[in-house]
């Protein structure tokens, strides 16, 4: 599980880029729209739990969801689950507070 990732998301409004690391259970990362995301990932009997808070900075472009960005920094927590195979180019919905996306992971390279 330890390694770097790229995931591809799309949503109502539009599409980008996160890159994020995994290292024992901490997840770090970053987007192309700018929003930063932390977190915890965990070992489940059906795969993985993710347990992450990502940060939209004020001014941020509108989010690929379609809401509106905030005028102020906003912190958002978000859990949901992998399967353990999920970086093999699947697509994955995810339902966020904001809206939905579909993900795809790809595993970059190991820690």
């Amino acid at each position: 599980m330890e390694g770097f990732y790229v995931a591809y998301l799309t949503g109502r409004a539009g599409s980008s880029l996160l890159l994020f690391a995994i290292r024992g259970s901490d997840l770090i990362g970053v987007d192309a729209g700018g929003l930063k995301y932390d977190g915890k990932v965990s070992k489940t009997t059906e795969g993985w739990k993710c347990t992450v808070v990502y940060t939209i900075p004020a001014g941020s472009p509108e989010l690929i969801t379609g809401a509106d960005a905030p005028s102020t920094d906003q912190r958002i927590p978000l859990e949901f689950s992998l399967p353990p195979d999920f970086s093999n180019g699947q697509i994955i919905g995810i339902a966020t507070p904001l809206g939905p996306v579909n993900a795809k992971f790809q595993k970059l390279r190991e820690w």
